[in-house]
């Protein structure tokens, strides 16, 4: 991993200019100084998952994942150890069917942060959705997916994806409802996303199936 940033681009409190006549004024420099503007670290994550169907048509799915395994140390400032806390992920889904073309998702996750001896630390997070998914040809060439996710205490997140081929693409939209929605007027992020399944599957595609299982969620 590689961080860095332009602290020409930053403005800090010592550059705001008292006294301007209500008007915003700024100095051009600022007396803040950084040791170093870039950071490198490896960072190393793994993960389980294990799939399965409950009858026919109606599939399951379970997972855990722990990342940034060997703490990263990523501050910017020499003398100040600043460490990426490990994170411990846990997820589950069920897809259902609802008719030939249609289907119902519904899937959660929870996640803890965790220091150094693996001791819960900071807060937890839990989100949960339902999403439902509609092919128009059976065959899984052109699939329409809507729905609403929900993070506790945070965010309403509608999401809207489209699958043609092997592309898949998709937009949500962040509904910020915490204690900052006075502020930013329940406004949060959106987020574009672009997929693109098979560029590595060359050989043997029936046999990689088998181990990477597809979910449409």
């Amino acid at each position: 991993m590689q961080q860095r940033f332009d602290p020409t681009k930053l403005q800090f409190n010592d550059q705001f200019v008292a006294g301007s006549n209500g008007s915003f004024s700024i100095a051009p420099s600022s007396q803040q100084v950084f040791n170093n503007t870039s950071v490198n670290y490896f960072d190393l994550s793994t993960g389980l998952s294990y799939n399965g169907a409950i009858k026919e048509g109606t599939d399951y799915f379970v997972g855990a994942a722990l990342f940034h395994i060997r703490r990263p140390q990523v501050g910017f400032f020499d003398g100040q150890v600043i460490t990426l806390n490990r994170k411990f992920a846990f997820n589950a889904g069920l897809s259902t069917p609802l008719s030939e073309y249609d289907r119902f998702v519904f899937y959660g996750d929870y996640f803890q942060q965790l220091g150094e001896k693996f001791n819960p630390i900071g807060i937890h997070a839990i989100q949960a959705g339902a999403m439902f998914s509609r092919d128009f040809f059976a065959d899984g060439s052109q699939v329409l997916t809507g729905g609403l996710l929900y993070r506790m205490n945070d965010a309403i997140m509608p999401v809207i994806q489209f699958e043609l081929g092997q592309f898949t693409m998709g937009v949500s939209y962040d509904i910020n409802i915490n204690k900052l929605s006075v502020a930013s007027q329940y406004r949060g992020g959106l987020e574009f996303t672009l997929s693109y399944r098979g560029f590595l599957n060359l050989r043997q595609s029936d046999r990689r199936q088998v181990f990477c299982p597809r979910f449409r969620k």
